[in-house]
């Protein structure tokens, strides 16, 4: 069966509707001239001066660009021809999800972003004369880590945006707009810029907000240092970016291969050489796995050999491809441009080194190095280090972890206590009930987690006003419960889904769910198998057979036989419906990023973790899985503080969604 695209959003382009969305940057701007105006420059980067661009490339075609002053025209005007050769080392990172420090108690905290400070920092202080360092992310800063809580919900409940504040500190020389940056909406993304960030913020294929202007991000800018100029443009992919939603409704992402076309010319004109910070995947065959993408890095190079004889290098982003990881592969240059990419979830952070040589009529670019740098996991649990994986604290630079890491972990500590709503208690929510119920049937807390993503759904890029139909979550993954107090606090949630896993979305025939779901009952615990009952199992522990939970409109009985271990499902039916008469209809189902990608013997194999019975695990890795980005914690967590309250009103229930004909229901 071929499966439809379904969370692909196309690129609004239609010009009634950018001559409205598009007047946030235009009223200034001469309508056949880009406008070069100085910026302020980050006093923590290695920068002398940096020049932003204002243009509306979704809104009009340039045939010049020009200064909006003396010093910016003579950029513009700069000859280096006969100059001698520059050197430029750039290090970059992509789709971090604000992993820049991921605090554990057992393991001790993992200082990702203070390792890449203690390389970054030590390049700059051994940069050559004719040197410069440039320190970039190709977007999706934020999404994925606890982190995030410190942003908020919005305007009210922000205390700071960890990413931004952090790169500022240590000196990004800029970042383009990722499709999670807008996560949380216009509003709360423009706090974050006035609040937290001291760098460039740059898209050419976003506008028409009524919250972003010029004031907090650019289309593209020219940095310069020690007579080099650095162009750079930003694209952001209109895949899964939210656009011309309720609370922004004219904010649209547009054609990012028109908004090159329109920008690169002129930049490179005015350049010495050109990077392109592109959250628009790879392309390709490796870059496709995790995202769909209409144009990708493979395009945009191609289109840029068209637009500009100056060097081009691609940063990329979004796909979380790892390129080049330890040399340059000639795989990813693409006519004479350089792609690469580092990965995501700070795994990796790149490091590029060139040299730019003037001829008459040409700049010439060598690659001198290019490659990954492995980020280290620190685990203080193993006594047996591995300096090659584990991190210590000569990894990392401690200035930066003491003085802008551990002030940020101190106000996270804070923010975990803060409520998030009431609690309107019921027995079957407490951590005990949670634990009993969560291998052997219904579980009140799974029940609410599900029935709560298929609300969120609604609201979920590309799928506004619409939503999914059905959603699951492993047993596994539900690791507490809520008690009874007055409260729930972010702490006492993330005790709950202590996993940061994301929703992956894809579609499935009646079929295929009826076939799912004959799967998932032989992975039940069943009574005499139950340490309570004498058998071997205990519920208070991981069972890892990959029994899953689903939300209200799947229901079904379950009948089995202790002595064979024979478990069938029957009457299963959707939308009150029964299967049988929606064989072949067509459902939309989120998983979590673990199930999805077959672990818990979702993939075709055995079912083993001493599993008794001789069942084979159906296989979910034969579908087509849309990776949201989104974070199945978080869009939980926006549920319940937009109810105020968790229990029986809100969802936290068990409704007979999975009933049992021999009696081990609870």
């Amino acid at each position: 069966m071929k499966r439809r695209k379904f969370l692909s959003i196309s690129a609004a382009t239609s010009g009634a509707l950018l001559l409205t969305a598009c007047s946030n940057n235009a009223t200034d701007t001469n309508e056949k001239s880009m406008i070069l105006r100085k910026g302020v420059v980050n006093a923590n980067s290695d920068i002398e001066a940096i020049y932003m661009v204002d243009a509306v490339p979704s809104l009009y075609e340039y045939d010049s660009i020009i200064g909006d002053g003396t010093q910016e025209q003579s950029i513009i005007d700069q000859d280096n021809s006969q100059s001698a050769t520059h050197k430029i080392k750039i290090f970059h990172i992509n789709d971090m999800h604000n992993h820049t420090v991921d605090p554990s108690q057992s393991k001790g905290d993992t200082n990702r972003l203070a390792q890449i400070a203690k390389v970054y920092k030590e390049a700059v202080a051994s940069a050559e004369s004719n040197e410069s360092i440039f320190l970039l992310s190709a977007g999706d800063d934020h999404t994925g880590n606890v982190l995030d809580e410190l942003r908020g919900f919005g305007v009210d409940s922000f205390v700071t945006d960890a990413a931004y504040e952090m790169y500022s500190a240590l000196g990004f020389s800029a970042v383009t707009i990722g499709n999670h940056e807008l996560d949380k909406g216009g509003e709360l993304l423009k706090h974050s810029v006035e609040q937290s960030a001291n760098m460039p913020l740059l898209s050419a294929n976003v506008a028409g907000s009524k919250y972003l202007t010029k004031e907090h991000y650019s289309p593209a800018m020219i940095a310069v240092n020690k007579g080099l100029r650095v162009g750079m443009i930003g694209l952001t992919t209109p895949n899964e970016t939210a656009s011309m939603t309720e609370e922004d409704p004219n904010r649209v992402v547009t054609s990012p291969s028109q908004a090159l076309t329109r920008m690169l010319p002129l930049i490179a004109s005015s350049s010495d050489v050109v990077l392109i910070l592109s959250h628009l995947g790879y392309g390709g065959e490796s870059g496709q796995i995790r995202h769909d993408a209409e144009v990708a890095d493979i395009d945009i190079a191609q289109l840029a050999v068209t637009l500009t004889s100056k060097p081009v290098i691609i940063i990329g982003g979004h796909s979380h491809t790892v390129l080049n990881k330890d040399q340059l592969d000639i795989e990813n240059v693409v006519d004479g441009v350089l792609i690469t990419q580092a990965g995501g979830n700070g795994s990796y952070f790149g490091e590029i080194s060139a040299t730019l040589t003037y001829e008459t009529d040409k700049t010439k670019i060598t690659h001198d190095k290019v490659k990954l740098h492995t980020i280290k996991k620190r685990d203080d649990r193993d006594t047996k280090h591995n300096p090659l994986v584990n991190e210590i604290d000569a990894d990392i630079d401690l200035n930066f972890k003491t003085n802008i890491t551990d002030p940020i972990l101190a106000k996270l500590s804070g923010k975990l206590a803060e409520t998030l709503a009431t609690v309107n208690y019921e027995e079957n929510m407490s951590l005990a009930s949670t634990l009993a119920d969560r291998y052997v049937g219904e579980s009140t807390i799974a029940n609410f987690m599900n029935d709560a993503i298929v609300e969120r759904s609604k609201s979920f890029p590309g799928r506004e006003g619409e939503g999914i139909d059905l959603a699951a979550f492993n047993a596994s993954g539900v690791s507490s419960g809520v008690e009874d107090k007055p409260n729930l606090t972010f702490q006492d949630w993330y005790g709950v889904m202590p996993f940061a896993d994301a929703i992956f979305l894809t579609q499935m025939s009646g079929l295929e769910i009826k076939e799912m779901i004959q799967s998932n009952v032989t992975r039940l615990l069943l009574p005499a198998e139950n340490s309570i009952n004498g058998g071997t199992f205990s519920t208070s522990g991981y069972i890892s057979w990959g029994f899953l939970h689903f939300s209200k409109d799947l229901t079904y009985s379950v009948s089995y036989d202790e002595v064979t271990r024979s478990v069938i499902a029957s009457d299963i039916n959707i939308k009150g419906n029964s299967i049988e008469s929606q064989l072949s209809d067509v459902f939309k189902v989120a998983f979590s990023s673990y199930i999805a990608s077959g672990f818990e013997f979702w993939k075709g194999e055995s079912v083993g973790a001493s599993h008794p019975g001789n069942s084979i695990g159906y296989d979910l890795t034969q579908f087509s899985m849309q990776n949201t980005g989104l974070i199945y914690r978080n869009e939980i967590i926006s549920y319940i503080v937009s109810r105020g309250t968790i229990g029986k009103s809100t969802g936290a229930l068990k409704d007979n969604r999975i009933k049992f004909l021999d009696s081990i229901s609870k």
